[in-house]
């Protein structure tokens, strides 16, 4: 079975959730015996650890996966590049800019899934730049061959 990391990433949530019940459970539950205790704190910590190492193999996960996709940041980035040089609206140019700086963010910090949804954000930041200004309604449609009049 292969795991993603945000798989391994929620493997982690729901064991820590699992140590959170082990622990109220305890609280409503006095040991009473040495050994109980012993048993109890040794399988609680094997809980915790096990939370720990599903947190790291998902960073670990997350970051294999921005090394995979190396080519794709630095294609993204190419794109944002050509693409500030056919816009001229600063809104488009600011979007690109906050696109690019989220994935920056995510690539230095990476969570699970961070650097895939910053590459997202800033492809469709670029798509949405250099799309084509949709013609106003009721406005004609260009002539064939971009003449507009006699």
């Amino acid at each position: 079975m292969q795991l993603t990391p945000e798989n391994l990433k929620d493997l982690a949530h729901s064991y820590l959730a699992l140590a959170q019940g082990m622990l109220d459970w305890r609280t409503l539950n006095p040991l009473t015996s040495q050994e109980d205790r012993n048993q109890f704190n040794s399988e609680f910590s094997q809980v915790m650890q096990m939370a720990d190492s599903f947190e790291h193999a998902a960073l670990v996960a997350a970051i294999l996966d921005v090394e995979s996709s190396v080519a794709d940041l630095q294609s993204a980035t190419q794109q944002a590049q050509h693409a500030l040089t056919v816009i001229n609206d600063i809104t488009k140019v600011m979007a690109i800019a906050g696109a690019a700086v989220g994935l920056g963010a995510a690539i230095l910090n990476p969570t699970p899934g961070s650097v895939v949804a910053g590459l997202n954000g800033l492809v469709q930041a670029i798509k949405t730049a250099t799309a084509p200004a949709a013609a106003a309604p009721g406005a004609a449609p260009a002539a064939p061959g971009g003449n507009t009049g006699p």
